[in-house]
């Protein structure tokens, strides 16, 4: 396995699981290795020609497409795993990160914009601008999507990956300090009035499942979705778990 930017080269793959359609496998000790394990990958032919999946690990999902373009570029170890024809090749595609994704870093910054930076080049791509408030969180990409929110004017913000146009603007309680988390078309947000927010990616971002406040502290840190469970810190001295 080859990752890009990951200095990962020629790493063995582990846990091989195959079939006609799917392949599941893990990266072993090539990016390191998370509290809750390896680095996952699991993918499916989609059926025209191309295999999408995620890697997964320590609660991050990174999507990924890869298409065949030859034959399988290794000789078979012995005990190697068996793999069906459809599987079989060399195959190659791009991968999904938090704030990077296809070549463009994606960074917010105290002068009020959001910046699509050229990876390579650092060149500017586009740039949004929120309107007098500074941009402290991470942005989360998601679905083609840009998922951000700001401090002083508590707005949770959905754009466009390509574009940098809106496709949602939504007023919170409270100042946002914390980086939004993605997981299965649902943003989780943290706020600083001590609420966690889960809002729907899929369309005007509104509230779905939950708008829960957590005692009296605030929320600074970053959800975590892992194992079907969300974590989230708190100025009240608690770690929380939800379900």
């Amino acid at each position: 396995m080859i990752i890009p930017g990951f200095d990962v080269k020629g790493a063995p793959l582990g846990h091989v699981k195959v079939s006609d359609d799917d392949v599941a496998f893990d990266a072993g000790e090539a990016l390191g290795i998370a509290p809750d394990g390896p680095a996952t990958f699991a993918a499916r032919l989609d059926g025209a020609g191309a295999m999408k999946g995620e890697m997964k690990q320590g609660g991050n999902v990174a999507p990924f497409t890869l298409k065949r373009v030859g034959q399988a570029q290794v000789e078979l170890a012995p005990k190697s795993t068996a793999v069906a024809r459809e599987t079989e090749g060399r195959w190659i595609g791009e991968y999904v990160f938090a704030g990077y994704v296809n070549g463009v870093v994606y960074v917010g910054c105290r002068d009020s914009n959001l910046y699509a930076l050229d990876a390579a080049t650092g060149k500017e791509k586009w740039c949004f601008n929120n309107a007098g408030s500074w941009v402290i969180t991470s942005p989360a990409v998601a679905n083609g999507k840009i998922i951000f929110a700001t401090s002083d004017s508590s707005l949770f913000h959905v754009l466009d990956a390509e574009t940098g146009k809106p496709v949602a603007k939504v007023q919170a309680k409270a100042f946002m300090f914390a980086s939004p988390a993605v997981a299965g078309g649902v943003v989780y947000q943290g706020v600083l009035n001590g609420t966690l927010e889960a809002r729907d990616l899929a369309g005007d971002a509104a509230i779905v499942g939950f708008d829960r406040q957590f005692g009296v502290g605030a929320i600074f840190s970053s959800p975590l979705v892992a194992n079907g469970a969300i974590y989230l810190g708190s100025t009240d001295g608690n770690l929380y778990a939800l379900e």
